[in-house]
């Protein structure tokens, strides 16, 4: 966190990805809604992958712009500095932001919907809410940050389900399984 300037104080929510406030897809306006829901005190938003702006508050919440990120140290340091990570999207055909969220062990809010609904477990590594409800995304918020107050088994669950079920030798195994059973056929 001091290398990103970031409160250490604070919870710290990351949002981000190229793009992701000015896509459509990406749900900024549903995370802006989400944020009128939260009613805990001390959260930072941290977003990431869009140019710097003047932004420094949205609905009594400190914001913090970090910019683009162009390596993967301080990709994965980012993300271990954050308590959860949001992806309020619309639409994700998988959702590299999740999968890099749990593989650095922090637990990610997201829809139930699309690519997140492939690599989040809801309430094991992460909350999976209905289908474009900022109140819900809200809920998972707090149900995160109530849990990790608790215990620190959300990120083990997030970076254990990482090297479970996406490691990449695992992933080209199957890769070859799938060909193989084409090939057979």
């Amino acid at each position: 966190r001091i290398f990103f300037s970031i409160n250490q104080s604070a919870k710290i929510i990351l949002f981000g990805g190229i793009s992701a406030k000015s896509d459509f897809n990406k749900g900024y306006d549903l995370l802006m809604q989400c944020f009128t829901n939260i009613y805990q005190d001390n959260i930072e938003l941290v977003i990431f992958g869009e140019k710097k702006n003047n932004e420094t508050y949205i609905n009594g919440f400190k914001i913090t712009n970090i910019g683009y990120l162009n390596d993967e140290e301080s990709l994965a340091m980012l993300y271990s500095s954050a308590d959860l990570v949001i992806v309020p999207s619309r639409q994700e055909s998988f959702s590299q932001v999740c999968l890099e969220s749990i593989s650095c062990g922090t637990p990610v809010v997201a829809f139930d919907y699309s690519g997140p609904r492939d690599i989040i477990q809801h309430q094991t590594n992460g909350y999976l809410a209905k289908p474009y409800d900022p109140k819900d995304l809200a809920i998972g918020i707090e149900w995160i940050l109530q849990s990790l107050s608790k215990s620190n088994e959300l990120s083990l669950k997030a970076r254990e389900i990482a090297i479970e079920k996406f490691d990449i030798k695992k992933v080209a195994q199957s890769h070859i399984e799938l060909y193989n059973r084409i090939l057979l056929n």
